[in-house]
């Protein structure tokens, strides 16, 4: 999936689901509805909910931190070679390399 492809954000809790905050064009600002049974979800929605929103809205400015931060290990800045692989681990889950080898 690529960033095209998802509702652009960012996105906030509002009343019982997680929606766009600027609808799109196509009108999709539904991102997910809170669950109507199962009382253990339905208890943990709000918290799940409130921390997917912080994910997804704190996405790009932490990739970019990521890589700038991989561009200066690489570089040669003092690093150690868990950082970098840390690092290149991070960028590649945040960009769904974790997805394609499932």
């Amino acid at each position: 999936m690529s960033n095209q492809d998802r509702t652009p954000g960012p996105w906030v809790v509002k009343d019982d689901g997680i929606v766009a905050a600027v609808t799109p064009v196509d009108g999709g600002d539904i991102i997910c509805e809170a669950p109507e049974v199962f009382e253990d979800s339905m208890r943990r929605w709000r918290a799940n909910a409130e921390f997917i929103v912080r994910a997804v809205n704190a996405h790009d400015a932490l990739l970019a931190a990521c890589h700038s931060a991989l561009a200066d290990a690489e570089a040669g800045y003092p690093s150690d070679g868990h950082t970098i692989n840390a690092l290149k681990a991070a960028i590649a889950a945040a960009e769904g390399a974790q997805e394609e080898t499932k």
